[in-house]
């Protein structure tokens, strides 16, 4: 039986990609025909033997800690149980949100601190992953910022929701004190395919960019690169985060495990490219 890679949550963004790099060997099922968060029915799917590698793409960050919690979390403890129960192994994307409040750019081998509900999530789930599958095969692979197309939640990420404010003659503005690390999806894309290839131990790793950029500045960049004006507004991070929360000013990431993955005008500029010829 020729085994496949199986991308759950397959239809977003990095499922788009994930296309190319995988070919024929990978399957890309919708929420539809398998929702990660029906443990029978990841148990069902992983049951059939033919699965060597699952790529776990599904997650949300929108709704109440409950529902992100079954979601991030419990679904990926229920899918890591299925993986090691038929023999698969798993990679869990995760995010940089799980370091919370602390100044990046972080590496793999900086303590998790989460505050918000996304981060506390996907660090739970990290943690249900890596117990489940501790005499498997696992990776966790942490992502910052990911620029691309996403045909099916297309204003999903940052850039493209400031990209529809400006469409409807709304005013924009992207905090200029707050900086992330921004790659392009397909070359994190790449990075995932390449963990279901290598026999790299379990553990941590980070899709990083060589360089950090400010969310206003990245925006700024973007509008000028499609020709739009009036351009976003720099704000403070604080205008976006509920009172008493103060927003991390860098959260950004660094990799002591893999390259860096370009700079981000270059994840920019593939962006802006794909936007003017869509």
């Amino acid at each position: 039986m020729d085994k496949i890679i199986l991308v759950t949550g397959g239809q977003g963004l990095f499922g788009r990609y994930l296309r190319a790099e995988l070919g024929e060997a990978g399957r890309y099922p919708s929420r539809e025909e398998l929702d990660v968060t029906d443990a029978a029915a990841v148990e069902r799917r992983l049951a059939r033997g033919d699965v060597d590698w699952v790529i776990n793409c599904a997650g949300t960050a929108r709704g109440g800690l409950e529902s992100q919690l079954r979601a991030n979390a419990l679904a990926a403890g229920e899918l890591a149980r299925a993986c090691a129960a038929h023999g698969a192994g798993l990679v869990f994307i995760s995010t940089a949100r799980v370091f919370g409040q602390g100044v990046g750019p972080f590496a793999e081998d900086d303590p998790p601190c989460p505050v918000d509900d996304y981060g506390l999530s996907k660090y739970l789930g990290e943690r249900l992953v890596a117990r489940e599958l501790r005499a498997g095969r696992y990776r966790i692979v942490r992502v910052s910022m990911a620029l691309g197309l996403n045909p099916r939640a297309p204003h999903g990420q940052l850039i493209p929701r400031l990209l529809e404010l400006a469409a409807r003659g709304e005013p924009v503005r992207a905090a200029a004190d707050q900086r992330t690390s921004v790659v392009h999806a397909a070359w994190a894309a790449r990075m995932l395919a390449q963990c279901c290839r290598d026999d790299a131990p379990n553990g941590v790793v980070h899709v990083a960019s060589r360089d950090l950029v400010s969310l206003y500045d990245l925006a700024a960049y973007v509008f000028a690169g499609l020709g739009l004006r009036p351009g976003p507004v720099p704000a403070r991070g604080a205008d976006f985060h509920a009172p008493g929360l103060a927003p991390p000013a860098d959260q950004g990431l660094r990799s002591v495990t893999w390259p860096a993955c370009g700079d981000w005008r270059q994840a920019a500029d593939l962006f802006i490219c794909e936007r003017l010829a869509a």
